[in-house]
């Protein structure tokens, strides 16, 4: 299964770069159901082959000695997974000084493994992922080019939900992933009628800024889409973002 969005030719703020594929996977089981007026057929997608501790999958770790964590993960998750693409960014200089077999049941379970064996051992957190059927894996050294965010992107304002993270509603959009960097509009917005306001005029003016400014990492993100609906905020990818440097030192 594939889903596909953005705003593509002929919706509104049009921008095909941002438009294409949200996710693929297989669908675990499907449901309908007939609320008042509204009929719906539900999926639950899962993004590749899923494995429990019942069901458990091959995920044998073999990190040797002298290894680069890179090459022990890339042979363990293609045997997992075979013929799924693995995009991996992070450090040559995650290598382990004894030999760390280690078997695990789930996707899951290696990605905590992981995460905190090298939080533990390298000050540096490795964090794994599905998106768009690939697994990205990916450390406080991979540094992307950050997705320039521009004013008719966003839906409200950006908002602090805990110490260190904020949260950015935008238009539905695929260009996001987990670890990628976005940049925040600089200065006051630029678009034609809009009529900015003195200084004397605040608060009222303050919204022609964004209260946030710099490059910040994204931690976790979401897509929302409601078929029927024409409200902007059914249909909109929201990303909880943190500074790069508390991406690099922290499993958020």
């Amino acid at each position: 299964m594939v889903i596909k969005g953005g705003m593509g030719k002929g919706l509104p703020l049009v921008n095909p770069a941002q438009a294409g594929v949200l996710f693929t996977g297989q669908i675990l089981y499907a449901f309908g159901n007939w609320q008042g007026t509204e009929q719906t057929l539900e999926f639950v997608v899962v993004p590749t082959q899923i494995y429990t501790t019942d069901e458990p999958g091959n995920f044998v770790l073999n990190w040797n000695a002298g290894q680069t964590l890179g090459q022990a993960l890339s042979q363990t998750l293609g045997i997992a997974y075979p013929g799924v693409p693995v995009n991996m960014n992070i450090s040559s200089s995650l290598v382990n000084s004894f030999d760390f077999p280690h078997f695990c049941s789930t996707f899951d379970q290696l990605g905590s493994l992981i995460s905190e064996f090298t939080s533990d051992n390298f000050n540096n957190t490795v964090k794994m992922s599905m998106q768009n059927g690939s697994i990205n894996v990916f450390d406080g050294s991979y540094q992307p080019s950050p997705i320039q965010l521009v004013f008719t992107d966003f839906i409200g304002q950006p908002t602090w939900i805990e110490n260190s993270q904020l949260q950015i509603k935008t238009v539905l959009r695929a260009d996001l992933a987990l670890g990628g960097q976005v940049l925040m509009p600089q200065g006051l917005q630029n678009a034609p009628g809009v009529i900015t306001q003195s200084g004397a005029a605040l608060p009222g003016a303050l919204k022609y800024k964004s209260t946030f400014d710099g490059t910040f990492s994204i931690a976790a993100m979401r897509h929302v889409g409601s078929f029927r609906s024409s409200d902007a905020g059914n249909w909109c990818t929201v990303i909880n973002c943190v500074p790069p440097n508390d991406f690099a030192s922290n499993n958020n």
